[in-house]
């Protein structure tokens, strides 16, 4: 039986915004505007489906539009996404981030409310599935209740992205429960 790599995290649609020219604050400035499918937790179940491990996403997509093309994309790359829970109240997870002309970001803004959505009931009946021989990863963006519900429930290795200096912190008193 082959392993389960378990990803519980954010998926999002990632909007950046790249000028030509060094940027003009309180102005228009010509650009190129990418629109992708992103999310850590949803990049790093992209990476494991790529490399042809067997990957189940945890996560919570919109009713919306970009909600189902993003679920069809993740599932099309050979993803398990029959755990994940759709959410009709909030709209699908957005990120948008402005770079300058050496493309490196200015400004950024993410819309993760769907993702507090998530609670221990999507997580319970996901975690039962799992055995000692799979892996948990999570990203950071999850709210501490569900970080907490994982770690202290989960039947195999834990593993976890931080995402960023400040949300790191959440994991420093979780590390001695991280692989």
């Amino acid at each position: 039986m082959e392993n389960t790599i378990c990803v519980i995290g954010g998926a999002n649609i990632d909007i950046c915004g790249s000028s030509l020219e060094p940027l003009k604050n309180y102005d228009s400035n010509p650009g190129t505007i990418e629109v992708s499918y992103g999310g850590v937790g949803r990049n790093i179940a992209q990476i494991c489906a790529l490399l042809k491990q067997k990957t189940k996403l945890i996560t919570v997509f919109a009713n919306d539009e970009y909600g189902q093309m993003m679920r069809k994309d993740c599932e099309g790359l050979g993803m398990d996404t029959s755990d994940c829970v759709v959410n009709e109240r909030f709209p699908s997870s957005m990120y948008i981030a402005i770079l300058d002309s050496n493309r490196d970001m200015k400004i950024a803004m993410s819309d993760m409310r769907i993702l507090r959505s998530m609670g221990t009931d999507v997580l319970e009946p996901a975690l039962k599935h799992l055995t000692k021989d799979d892996i948990i990863i999570i990203d950071s963006n999850l709210d501490m209740e569900c970080i907490d519900y994982i770690l202290e429930n989960a039947p195999c290795r834990v593993a976890a992205d931080p995402v960023s200096t400040t949300k790191a912190e959440r994991l420093k008193d979780a590390l001695s429960q991280l692989s």
